[in-house]
């Protein structure tokens, strides 16, 4: 691996780890599910959704190996919570250019 490469994985490897989990909520508790998950530490943003799952979790940690403690400690054992989906992001985020 050239120089160049190896920076450019260490950096990468430096990088928070941010995760999307998609999840399904008893549906009486809604409101409640979402503002519990709202306050955990590691979750930045909490969307409700309208499809197949009810709501999506946005979430960073410092390590990928936390990102399974974060599910079990944290999402998984707030009352609501029937299911999850994980995806992890692999790269640099894009923004839209949208304005309206």
């Amino acid at each position: 691996m050239t120089t160049v490469g190896k920076d450019l994985l260490r950096n990468w490897l430096e990088m928070a780890v941010k995760a999307y989990v998609l999840i399904n909520v008893d549906t009486p508790l809604t409101r409640e599910t979402l503002e519990s998950l709202s306050r955990l530490p590691h979750v930045m943003e909490v969307n409700e959704l309208l499809g197949p799952y009810d709501a999506v979790v946005e979430f960073e940690v410092e390590e990928f190996d936390q990102v399974a403690e974060v599910l079990r400690r944290e999402i998984r054992t707030v009352p609501g919570v029937r299911s999850t989906v994980t995806c992890v992001a692999i790269g640099a985020g894009f923004r839209g250019g949208h304005q309206g």
